[in-house]
């Protein structure tokens, strides 16, 4: 008799946990299928001050899915949500394009719709951020790579000074203006000093050594030289 008691406790716990995991199981999946509607309405709009959080449960509560993509409804729940994840990233990044790049970027000021598409960005694949950050970071030193090419006399190296300087007052006016639109923990200002480190000391040995040629070219003229 204590056996058979025994026995049907093991049975009803096994059937509680089937019985639990079913219910949570449902419960993911209600979540998932509202969610991703609701993600696809949000996207459309550009209301990325609400997708970030429902985005980052629905990565989550996909996780759960992994095992199931066979069966159709899951597979294609899955596929949608992926695409989600494709159309936020292309989206996102040509609103930020359009912004900088434009005829008013020069005036461009903090920009909630931006601020909140950073955290979108931050839930996205881990390419996105860095592709973006790769592309923001590029045009925010595009002023100093011309103005301070080698071609240029403002470029020499007594006048090494002026690239700091320029540094500086970029920085200053990047931080009024955008510095509070990205999230601290991208760091931007430091990827651009970054950045501007690793483009000086590119440029620097080209000046020196075209500034060498033309010594060389002012000490022995061509004309000068022996036939």
């Amino acid at each position: 008799m204590v056996r058979e008691i025994t026995h049907d406790i093991k049975q009803l716990d096994c059937a509680k946990r089937n019985l639990t995991l079913a219910i949570t199981t449902l419960k993911h999946l209600h979540i998932l299928v509202g969610g991703v509607d609701t993600l696809k309405s949000l996207t459309e709009k550009r209301q990325y001050g609400e997708i970030a959080l429902p985005l980052q449960a629905i990565s989550e509560v996909m996780t759960h899915f992994e095992n199931y993509t066979d069966i159709p409804q899951i597979k294609s729940l899955s596929d949608q949500v992926k695409s989600i994840h494709q159309d936020l990233a292309q989206q996102i990044t040509r609103d930020f394009k359009e912004a900088f790049s434009g005829a008013n970027a020069k005036s461009f000021i903090h920009n909630k719709q931006l601020a909140s598409a950073c955290l979108v960005v931050s839930a996205l694949e881990p390419k996105v951020k860095p592709d973006l950050l790769k592309w923001f970071i590029n045009l925010q030193l595009q002023e100093y790579m011309h103005l301070l090419n080698e071609t240029e006399d403002t470029a020499w190296l007594d006048k090494i000074d002026k690239r700091y300087a320029w540094l500086k007052r970029h920085l200053i006016e990047f931080e009024d203006r955008l510095g509070g639109m990205f999230p601290r923990n991208w760091e931007v200002s430091e990827r651009i000093v970054l950045q501007f480190c690793n483009a000086t000391r590119e440029e620097l040995p080209k000046i020196m050594t075209k500034r060498k040629s033309r010594r060389i070219s002012r000490r022995y003229p061509r004309d000068a030289l022996p036939a």
